[in-house]
């Protein structure tokens, strides 16, 4: 059986009975555990995490309320610095069927440095400093583990059915928090998740190899006009490729590599046939000017490549007696403006300060 870890430590007798079970490690269901232990570092918590390591994920661009709640709310602040990346803001890139080149293309950003602090971050990392950070504050962590079932008792223990080792194991806590992500485990257990059918939206995204530097000198030497017009740093803000019922992220990460998805209307845009996933989304990237210049030498990274349709979804509770739903757990509209951890912020400070 995988262990039960408490600041590090192994636990051959886990505890079956907590004051709060956490379903899922990552950044929500982490911070909702570090800043209840801060206040009240005597509560029993649990959390219970799938993975046996985080992976990359969608949810890479902080904006200020989010970057924050993770420097001045969680105190990363020296760890975002160290670890990640500063974000300079955000930049759109417009172009037409008169548009030949990334000089030509229309530019919406700042021209100087940006005056409060945000973060382009690499969650794998990120989440897994927060857990941690979690554990040595004295949270438990079941890993892999995974929740089939909760049972939700107003005014009394909820019950969670939990997978762990070669196991079925009983877990009964006064509240539960369903920082699942996308799974949104509760809200579909019980009925309450709402896909939004008015905003059909789906995304393909990768992580690249060997993208063009907006601020190096082969693209200052190729447009010297163009790369005049900015004091500032383009490369580390969130670019935006925006076209005709589609728009595309461009988020740099520490080490290099390149987060670049396409978020498209399904109603207007068809996406295309044939070949490899991460060659069609290239072949799409580079019909826009920018994505042709920056993307000419690049690569995508094989097995991290990804699609989701459908992408808004609410629920139709959130909290009640007992239970909270967290982030992409409770809901999810769209990733233009960054707003996925902006939620997490507003949820997990809600849950903690409702228990």
């Amino acid at each position: 059986m995988p262990s039960a870890t408490s600041c590090g430590t192994a636990s051959s007798a886990p505890e079956q009975r907590y004051d709060v079970a956490v379903i899922g490690g990552a950044l929500s269901g982490a911070a909702a555990a570090l800043l209840l232990l801060r206040e009240h570092p005597t509560l029993r918590i649990l959390i219970i995490e799938k993975s046996t390591a985080f992976t990359r994920r969608v949810g890479e661009a902080t904006v200020e309320i989010s970057a924050y709640f993770l420097g001045r709310v969680l105190g990363l602040t020296q760890y975002l610095n160290e670890a990640q990346l500063v974000k300079q803001g955000m930049r759109f890139w417009f172009a037409n069927a008169d548009t030949k080149t990334l000089a030509d293309c229309s530019e919406f950003g700042g021209r100087y440095l940006s005056r409060v602090a945000a973060y382009q971050v690499d969650r794998s990392t990120l989440d897994q400093e927060i857990l941690d950070r979690a554990c040595a504050a004295g949270a438990e962590l079941w890993r892999p583990a995974s929740v089939s079932r909760v049972a939700l008792n107003p005014g009394a223990d909820q019950v969670l059915l939990v997978k762990w080792g070669d196991h079925t194991h009983e877990v009964r806590a006064r509240w539960v928090l369903d920082a699942s992500g996308v799974a949104a485990l509760i809200a579909r257990q019980e009925g309450w998740f709402q896909p939004n059918r008015e905003h059909p939206t789906a995304a393909v995204w990768a992580r690249w190899k060997h993208v063009k530097d907006w601020d190096g000198l082969d693209l200052a030497r190729k447009y010297p006009d163009w790369a005049s017009q900015c004091y500032g740093i383009r490369g580390t803000a969130t670019n935006h490729l925006v076209g005709y019922g589609w728009w595309a992220w461009w988020i740099p990460l520490k080490g290099g590599d390149v987060s670049i998805g396409v978020v498209f209307d399904q109603r207007l845009v068809d996406w295309p046939e044939g070949g490899s996933l991460g060659q069609r989304l290239k072949d799409f990237l580079c019909e826009h000017p920018v994505g042709r210049e920056l993307l000419a030498d690049a690569h995508w990274i094989e097995g991290d490549v990804h699609w989701r349709r459908n992408l808004p979804y609410s629920s139709a509770t959130y909290a009640g007696d007992g239970f909270a739903l967290l982030g992409d757990a409770g809901a999810f509209m769209d990733p233009l403006y960054s707003p996925g951890m902006d939620w997490v912020s507003f949820t997990v400070s809600c849950a903690v300060e409702l228990i």
